[in-house]
């Protein structure tokens, strides 16, 4: 099956054991407001989720570094331990692609599961 996207579709296996098409890029972010504080998410247009973000939470996301093959919620798997909790914004909380870690363990996490991936491929 092929997929039209700006990134290069590939199949991966997720921890649950099932394979799935993977379109989009997961990045990690950090906030200029809340430099203690990074988010790791997904999109297929990881520059315009930056704008989208800043200007849904008037706040100031810059990307720190994306990966095009690599499954989103295996990466929040590994950081729930970091995961943050508080409120961050007046527009919503922050809900579970927000972490207090630095870019460096993120980056890393990201690493270890594209890394794990890789290896089952």
């Amino acid at each position: 099956m092929r997929f039209k996207s700006p990134i290069e579709t590939v199949k991966i296996r997720a921890s649950s054991g099932g394979y799935y098409p993977v379109s989009q890029s997961v990045y990690v972010a950090t906030i200029d407001e809340y430099p203690e504080l990074i988010k790791v998410g997904c999109s297929m247009y990881v520059e315009a989720r930056m704008k989208q973000l800043s200007n849904y939470y008037k706040l100031t996301f810059r990307l720190h570094s994306f990966y095009a093959d690599v499954f989103e919620s295996d990466i929040h798997k590994m950081l729930a331990a970091y995961q943050y909790s508080g409120k961050f914004s007046e527009v919503r909380r922050t809900g579970k692609e927000i972490f207090n870690c630095s870019v460096e363990d993120a980056i890393n996490a990201v690493k270890e599961i594209n890394y794990r991936y890789k290896r089952i491929k």
